[in-house]
């Protein structure tokens, strides 16, 4: 999944997207479970298995969008996954469908109507990038501690999917990633105070199956905000076959 290609897209999806997602809140919220304070290397051995345990998830909720004009779009939105490869992003309003983002294998493929191109031509997001991160151990296999941690808060920093540098600040007692900051290619990691050009902030975090998801995922960056809340979300449920047919009417991005 290259940036290029997101920023194509150019749309302010957020996970929690709250990335994505979480269990029909039908659950209730449990506590998050607290692990003891461990090596850094084996905190990120705990969180990328974390990860590795999700093989499927499913939920909706609502995304509201606001570019660097001010204007605002709520949407109602569903979300489906298969980590690592496919991953699919639909909107509405008022019932209309007017968003569809469908990731297979690299591929991504985007139907989106008038309106919407319109309104995200002035909003560039990174969003479903961390929406990826989130579903992908690999990150976690291969961060590095960034700043010194502390007793509540681990900071790392590591290469995403796409190739760029992301920073991700994690509560240390439940390991769960509270901030993700995507960093100017030129971050070296000694330019601590390198401004980041994207921040999404994730919270709410139910405890679903054997796993922790956030609820609510915010984004910020210089073309808007944005704001992802699930209603609820499903892991390692079974998926329908056609959950990955994304509409004739999509365009390929190369």
């Amino acid at each position: 999944m290259k940036r290029r290609h997101i920023q194509h897209i150019r749309v302010h999806f957020a996970r929690s997207i709250s990335v994505c997602a979480l269990s029909v809140l039908a659950g209730c919220t449990a506590s998050l479970p607290v692990y003891p304070t461990e090596p850094v290397s084996e905190s990120l051995a705990i969180l990328a298995a974390r990860v590795e345990d999700i093989e499927t998830l499913s939920g909706a909720g609502r995304l509201t969008v606001q570019n660097i004009s001010g204007d605002t779009l709520t949407l109602q939105v569903a979300i489906v996954a298969q980590p690592p490869e496919r991953l699919r992003l639909r909107a509405w309003k008022l019932s209309q469908s007017i968003a569809d983002v469908t990731i297979i294998d690299g591929q991504i493929w985007v139907d989106l109507s008038d309106d919407l191109k319109t309104m995200v031509d002035q909003a560039e997001t990174d969003e479903i990038q961390i929406i990826a991160e989130l579903l992908t151990p690999e990150f976690f296999r291969t961060a590095v501690e960034d700043i010194p941690a502390t007793a509540s808060t681990l900071w790392i920093r590591g290469v995403g999917l796409d190739g760029q540098t992301l920073r991700c600040e994690v509560n240390r007692p439940t390991l769960s990633p509270r901030r993700w900051e995507v960093i100017p290619e030129s971050f070296d990691g000694l330019a601590a105070k390198s401004d980041p050009i994207l921040v999404v902030l994730l919270d709410r975090y139910h405890v679903i199956e054997d796993s922790i998801w956030p609820m609510r995922v915010r984004a910020t960056g210089a073309s808007g905000f944005a704001e992802l809340r699930f209603d609820w979300v499903e892991l390692n449920k079974q998926l329908s076959p056609g959950a990955f047919k994304y509409p004739r009417t999509a365009t390929k991005y190369p």
